[in-house]
């Protein structure tokens, strides 16, 4: 069976944002979890690893159509106009 897969439009549209802002957002959240959780065992370890890479991609991806919504002209200018 043959299935049509469909591009998620706002992971796409956002994509530059979360490009050049991914770096950032990924940093605080790593160290936000290093200052909250123990670190004393693999699982810990590999949750926030993983737990932080999602909740990046969220943030980003929320923070652009925040921004798109509330504050066209910035992000445009933020953005190259992408």
């Amino acid at each position: 069976m043959i299935t049509k897969w469909q591009i998620n439009t706002h992971i796409a549209k956002s994509s530059f944002f979360m490009y050049v802002s991914h770096v950032f957002v990924l940093y605080l959240i790593q160290k936000i979890c290093r200052e909250c959780l123990p670190m004393n065992n693999q699982w810990c370890a590999l949750g926030v690893y993983f737990g932080s890479t999602i909740a990046t991609a969220i943030v980003c991806v929320l923070t652009y159509y925040i921004l798109k919504k509330y504050m066209p002209k910035t992000s445009a200018i933020l953005l190259g106009g992408r």
